[in-house]
């Protein structure tokens, strides 16, 4: 018998190989398209919850300002110590009631930072804007004498419904407070000192001079920071926002933008900064504010400014006869701002998720209201051509709009 053998010919193996490649090379670029779709779109995801949490914490803590801040300015109690940096003048002096709020327009940053001059400077004072546990708590002491605060239950204890003591809500024996009197209208929310000092701790407010006077009077008692921290130089805390850029940027954000920044200042007598990043990846902030303006400060919000005053829009009806003069002075008083001061915006430029070559932003510049109505003049106009480059038309830009109503200035 003959031995038929059979097999490919040399023709067949090459083209099977060319289809097998074609094939491969196919699937390899269809695959490597859905794999930078999954990165670019985690990225964008990742931003987004960047988003939230930042700028829920930017939000809380101006609903938060003036938490805890004393009124009363006759005569006033201390003399106290804020930024040794003293960035932007914004400090306000030993000798005066804090205000909730300060800002910069259009503020000039030192090197290399000035990539972000024209962007603003926001200041947040209260109690809580701290990073520990004391400053988020408060409670409230009266004559152990008067009904329904007799001791042991004063100062008042937080309880849950079943009347069992709720340790997290409650301050430690050690924790620094400061004690106001005022919860009355007899004064003004006016702090209580002893020999100078502005603080004491939790555990010895039931002596004298913090306890209440008369059996009318009620007093307020506000966790400042824990044992642990430096004794405090001001009676209250203080947390600056801006935008900086560190050398330990992440790779994807775009030339020329930063990080926004919520810097804790210190009780350490030098005023210096503990700074927490809340949003990466920003070119640009705003603040503008909402007041009232009207003589009465009954009629709701009809005036909106910028960080400075320098520009005010009066949209009351009738007109709130706001001028820039008027504006200036009560953003640098703080029993004017305490009564007139109703909203907060904070307008944040940043980009979602990285670069995307197969991605094009359709606008070279944006413009975006400083307040609610945009009139001649009202807009940030932010050139992202100049500001970042040619290569800003591969990122997503967005901007997020931050509306806050402060809830403790009155």
């Amino acid at each position: 018998m003959i031995k038929r053998e059979e097999g490919f010919t040399l023709v067949e193996l090459m083209v099977t190989m060319v289809i097998f490649v074609m094939a491969i090379a196919a699937a390899s670029t269809v695959f490597t398209s859905l794999l930078t779709q999954f990165k670019q779109q985690s990225k964008v995801a990742e931003s987004n919850v960047e988003g939230i949490v930042g700028l829920a914490v930017l939000k809380q803590d101006i609903e938060s300002a003036g938490y805890g801040l004393f009124w009363n300015p006759n005569p006033l109690p201390v003399n106290y110590t804020e930024s040794g940096a003293n960035p932007f003048n914004l400090n306000d002096a030993p000798n005066k009631v804090p205000r909730a709020v300060a800002s910069e327009d259009n503020a000039a940053f030192s090197a290399p930072n000035d990539i972000f001059n024209g962007s603003d400077y926001l200041v947040v004072k209260s109690m809580s804007v701290a990073r520990n546990n004391a400053s988020e708590k408060w409670t409230m002491i009266k004559d152990p004498n008067a009904y329904p605060y007799a001791s042991p239950d004063n100062p008042r204890e937080w309880t849950d419904v079943s009347g069992v003591r709720i340790p997290s809500e409650n301050l430690d024996p050690t924790d620094r407070v400061i004690v106001f009197a005022g919860a009355t209208k007899t004064v003004e929310r006016a702090l209580v000192t002893s020999g100078g000092a502005f603080y004491t701790t939790y555990s010895s407010i039931t002596s004298d001079p913090w306890q209440p006077q008369d059996t009318n009077e009620a007093r307020l008692i506000y966790g400042i920071n824990s044992s642990t921290a430096s004794a405090p130089v001001r009676p209250f805390n203080r947390a600056d926002y801006y935008i900086a850029r560190p050398a330990n940027i992440p790779g994807r954000c775009a030339p020329n933008t930063g990080i926004l920044y919520k810097a804790t200042m210190n009780h350490d007598g030098a005023g210096s900064f503990t700074q927490l990043p809340l949003l990466d990846c920003v070119a640009d902030m705003q603040v503008m504010y909402g007041l009232d303006m009207s003589t009465d400060a009954d009629k709701g919000m009809g005036t909106y400014t910028n960080a400075d005053g320098t520009f005010v829009i009066d949209f009351g009806d009738p007109p709130q006869g706001a001028t820039i003069a008027k504006v200036q002075e009560t953003l640098a008083d703080s029993t004017l701002l305490r009564s007139r001061l109703n909203e907060v915006r904070v307008y944040i430029l940043a980009h979602e998720g990285q670069m995307d070559r197969n991605y094009q932003y359709p606008n070279p510049s944006l413009t975006y209201p400083r307040a609610p109505d945009l009139a001649a003049g009202a807009g940030r106009t932010f050139n992202l051509a100049a500001s970042i480059g040619p290569d800003y038309v591969f990122y997503r830009w967005k901007l997020y709009t931050v509306v806050a109503k402060p809830m403790n200035l009155r």
